[in-house]
């Protein structure tokens, strides 16, 4: 498990750093709209190129059931 969770985070940082994710245009949680804490600890997701924030596990789930949904919240941030 902790080898999944190294690899994914490797993933992440590599895509990051090479500049392939856009940065994530919003102070709260795409979701639930909660502010995003480092001390939360927010889970960075990268959807299609995009990066989203989430404040938990529960709103990550939420969040990949219906992507479309919450992407909506972005044009009005830009």
């Amino acid at each position: 498990m902790k080898k999944i969770a190294a690899a994914c985070l490797l993933l992440f940082l590599a895509s990051a750093i090479a500049g392939e994710m856009k940065p994530y245009p919003l102070q709260t949680c795409i979701v639930s709209d909660e502010p995003l804490d480092a001390s939360r600890h927010p889970i960075s997701i990268n959807y299609q190129g995009q990066e989203v924030q989430v404040c938990c596990r529960e709103c990550k789930r939420d969040f990949k059931n219906d992507p479309q949904k919450f992407l909506k919240k972005f044009p009005a941030a830009e």
